[in-house]
């Protein structure tokens, strides 16, 4: 699924809500980059996603930052 990419950044800051269908979306991209040894990450949710993401606890087990500088960071450092 991943096409030989491992690191995937979802920006959502146009993104105004969010439904079953994409959550579903997020964890089969989460899935698909884990089992690889990839990196997936959310980038810049505004707070209806990010409480729909912490309601069904995927704020749990996908990293968010607010920018993608920050999840860059992040990925250079592993």
């Amino acid at each position: 699924m991943n096409n030989g990419y491992n690191k995937i950044f979802l920006v959502l800051s146009d993104v105004e809500s969010i439904d079953s269908f994409s959550l579903g979306v997020i964890v089969n991209i989460l899935k698909s980059i884990s089992s690889s040894g990839g990196f997936f990450a959310l980038i810049s949710p505004n707070e209806k996603v990010e409480r729909v993401l912490s309601l069904t606890n995927l704020d749990r087990i996908v990293k968010i930052y607010d920018t993608i500088s920050e999840a860059m960071e992040e990925v250079r450092r592993k």
